[in-house]
């Protein structure tokens, strides 16, 4: 079995908060493999599924969706909504297969959704975003960096 754990962060009311996004693969042991997102996520979270996978197979990475997959965001008592979580769980389910030899993911939050194509483009307004985050995550209000969007 392989898991990778990564960083996304999204917005409640006014609150920015982090979620931890661990992705886990492993082999089925009889029939087809299934996905299954856990954590509260709303429908367009659960869409991912159906974005993240035709993307990874235009990018050229190797994706084994017949493989069990099961994604978790944490923490699991707040609900999850958007695309914001896509790259988040692009990447985790590219780290979890061997072929792609892939570095260890980044510790950044990552906020990105996507089209089939693996074209991204931001869901949030970074600046926003950021300050929420920071403002939430690091109480000195010190920023420990930010994405060029």
């Amino acid at each position: 079995m392989e898991l990778v754990q990564l960083h996304a962060a999204t917005v409640e009311g006014v609150e920015g908060y982090l979620v931890q996004v661990e992705v886990s693969r492993s082999e089925p042991s009889t029939g087809v493999g299934r996905t299954t997102v856990v954590g509260l996520p709303d429908a367009a979270v659960r869409e991912s599924i159906e974005r993240v996978t035709p993307a990874l197979f235009s990018s050229g990475l190797t994706h084994r969706p017949g493989d069990h997959l099961v994604v978790n965001l944490a923490p699991a008592d707040r609900r999850k909504e958007g695309p914001a979580f896509d790259l988040a769980v692009a990447l985790g389910f590219a780290c979890t297969v061997p072929e792609n030899k892939l570095p260890p993911p980044p510790r950044d939050a990552l906020l990105a959704a996507f089209t089939m194509t693996s074209t991204s483009w931001s869901v949030m307004s970074p600046w926003t975003t950021e300050i929420r985050i920071t403002s939430t995550c690091h109480p000195s209000g010190t920023s420990y960096g930010s994405s060029t969007w």
